[in-house]
């Protein structure tokens, strides 16, 4: 973990129980494979439960959004997100990876160019309720009365 940049001058690293989920495209799906609840302390963490575990196409941190905190993915998961974020089944890792995807957008860590195009393919699906985009209605305002001549 980094240390936070407000307040100015912080230094400290706060502890954190998390979970990691290791996903695996199935098919059309993103699936979990296999997950792992532990207690982050300190720069680093070393997890040895994972050793000689096969690549995951998407690497969750915080899973199960069990520590409050920013998450970023490397690049084979934002990979796997550019083509299916929609396609997560869990629901809750779907609006996780969501929102860390626009953070990272808002932080100029995934260029623009990369977002939009996830964005609108994860929205081709009904499974997005991490996402709302305005529909058009009638005006919030009432249409104004004009006394008759």
């Amino acid at each position: 973990q980094e240390v936070p940049l407000i307040p100015a001058g912080s230094k400290e690293l706060r502890p954190h129980r998390m979970a990691i989920g290791l996903y695996d495209i199935e098919g059309d799906a993103v699936v979990l494979r296999k997950s792992l609840e532990l207690d982050v302390a300190g720069a680093s963490t070393e997890v040895t439960e994972f050793k000689g575990e096969k690549v995951a196409d998407l690497v969750v941190l915080n899973d199960r959004d069990l520590s409050y905190g920013k998450l970023r993915f490397d690049d084979r998961s934002i990979a796997t997100l550019k083509t299916h974020l929609g396609k997560i089944q869990n629901p809750l890792t779907r609006a996780l990876a969501g929102s860390a995807t626009w953070d990272m957008l808002r932080d100029g860590e995934l260029a623009a160019s990369g977002y939009v195009p996830m964005v609108l393919n994860a929205t081709t699906t009904p499974r997005s309720p991490w996402l709302r985009w305005p529909r058009p209605s009638a005006p919030a305002w009432p249409r104004p009365r004009w006394p008759a001549r």
